[in-house]
């Protein structure tokens, strides 16, 4: 299940200012992108501090894009693995980062009709 991101929210925070609205939804495409095969790498190596530090990361980015409910995945699969509950992280990571593909190409698909 993937979340639309609040566009208008972003252009009535902004002042209706478009290039600002493109720039931060191109931010969010590279540092998505980047922090999805961060993320791999540190869960295939285990090291769950770093899955923990990137996801706080991730989660910091959805918050004003209005993904409340990616946010709060991230914050749940955070905050389980701060406890050091691990069972079941690989398949609840693979299904953000999934989320977050699809979420990234949905930006992609927002900046072609800002473009326009």
């Amino acid at each position: 299940m993937s979340e639309i991101i609040d566009v208008k929210g972003l252009l009535n925070l902004s002042g209706n200012d478009e290039n600002f609205v493109a720039e931060i939804l191109t931010l969010y495409v590279k540092k998505a992108s980047s922090e999805i095969d961060e993320i791999k790498k540190a869960a295939r190596e285990e090291n769950w501090k770093k899955v923990t530090f990137i996801l706080h990361r991730m989660r910091s980015s959805a918050t004003p894009l209005g993904l409340a409910r990616l946010q709060a995945s991230l914050k749940s699969l955070e905050n389980d693995l701060k406890k050091e509950i691990t069972e079941g992280a690989d398949e609840r990571l693979d299904e953000i980062i999934e989320r977050i593909k699809l979420t990234v190409l949905g930006a992609e698909n927002q900046l072609k009709h800002l473009n326009d």
